[in-house]
């Protein structure tokens, strides 16, 4: 009985581990790109897991030992670069060589095939879309067939490997792989920590988040009490690139990049106490009569503080911002009707940044006279806008 109780906490001590590591692996990859180390720490980290499984092995009885060192190399091929997941591959390769015993052999090339059916399901995945669930259950029946190499060891072991470990590994294979690729989409731990932390520091920052009709109350409010600093227009950034991030991420995505928007732009823009949220990709900043007279210096702001650097996905990728930058006069809020959100989306475009990739310019001295000649009705058009707005009655 006791064995059995040290085989089961054994297990889950293992089990905890991976899963451990599973939860951080979006932030370890996501670390990596900002050191420009890439995928290189992930792999180091499921490489020392792998590892950490081979030299503790689980024995439920005696004469019955396995372990699981293949679902932290499953992990590398399936989330990482291939040079990560060789250099994952290679530590536990290199762990086991160590050890040796009859079947060094036959588990390094185990583990080679583990991280290779998870690459392979990987680039299958992004090419031909299915189904969450039978996408991780396919996953875990791809390297579920790395217990076929066993075919390879000698008579006796091959005989005992298929009676009992080989069913117990493909059971497992199937439970725990989709359980930690469900845990790695969702995302839950890196989303929940991500959002504390920017509700964090914009409170810090003295900047309220508000939803559409409390942002609405608060421009009427400070209206009709006029009081000082009171909102003359509101800038309506729109973040239409944000619905090309549409698949089995979209929705941590939303959030992960809207929330570092709102970080830059609270720093960028410390004046600015209030945002707005109309939608997901939709954020309202309030101005004053003062700073709409220096609307070019608030739009470099905001397209310096948005084109500084790219924002980190929840898979690591990197994604540049690209924007539409609107402008409405704070009477459509004080009205409060139900077009609202109509008008917000349709309201007039003083800016449209593009992502700041560069383009490839047959010509340079063509691109700078193309340049040249766009600059000048661009200052004229921004010219009328804000001659139109200072025109406008505030709503104070």
């Amino acid at each position: 009985m006791i064995e059995e109780f040290a085989a089961a906490g054994a297990l889950l001590a293992a089990c905890g581990l991976i899963f451990f590591v599973a939860c951080m692996l979006i932030n370890l990859k996501a670390w990596g790109q900002t050191t420009g180390f890439g995928d290189l720490p992930a792999g180091i980290v499921l490489g020392a897991t792998a590892t950490a499984q081979l030299f503790h092995p689980i024995e439920p009885f005696a004469g019955f030992i396995f372990d699981l060192r293949n679902l932290p190399l499953a992990l590398a091929g399936a989330f990482l670069n291939w040079r990560a997941a060789l250099v994952a591959v290679a530590m536990a390769a290199l762990a086991r060589a160590g050890v040796g015993g009859t079947g060094m052999w036959t588990g390094i090339v185990a583990m080679a095939w583990a991280a290779g059916a998870a690459a392979l399901w990987k680039h299958a995945r992004a090419r031909w879309p299915m189904r969450p669930l039978l996408a991780r259950l396919a996953l875990g029946g791809l390297v579920a067939t790395s217990v076929g190499v066993g075919v390879a060891l000698p008579d006796p072991v091959r005989g005992w490997f298929f009676t009992y470990a080989a069913p117990l590994l493909v059971g497992l294979y199937l439970v725990l792989l989709p359980a930690l690729v469900w845990l790695i989409d969702r995302g839950v731990l890196l989303d929940s920590l991500s959002r504390r932390n920017t509700r964090s520091a914009l409170k810090k920052r003295n900047v309220d988040v508000l939803t559409l009709p409390a942002f609405t109350r608060e421009i009427r409010l400070s209206a009709l009490l006029g009081q000082s600093g009171t909102a003359h227009s509101v800038l309506c950034l729109r973040l239409w690139d944000l619905e090309r991030l549409k698949g089995r991420h979209a929705g941590t995505d939303f959030n992960l990049v809207r929330d570092a928007v709102m970080l830059r732009l609270s720093g960028a823009l410390p004046e600015i106490r209030t945002l707005g949220l109309m939608d997901r990709a939709t954020l309202l900043l309030p101005i004053t009569r003062e700073q709409f007279v220096q609307l070019d210096r608030i739009r470099d702001a905001i397209k310096a503080a948005l084109h500084e650097s790219p924002f980190f996905l929840k898979d690591g990728q990197r994604h540049w911002a690209s924007y539409d930058l609107g402008l409405l006069p704070c009477a459509a809020f004080a009205e409060g009707d139900r077009l609202l959100p109509r008008r917000i989306s349709n309201c007039p475009t003083i800016d449209r940044s593009q992502s700041p990739r560069p383009a490839r310019v047959q010509d340079p001295r063509d691109h700078a006279r193309i340049s040249e000649r766009f600059e000048g009705f661009e200052n004229a058009d921004m010219l009328f806008f804000k001659a139109a707005h200072l025109m406008t009655p505030s709503t104070a």
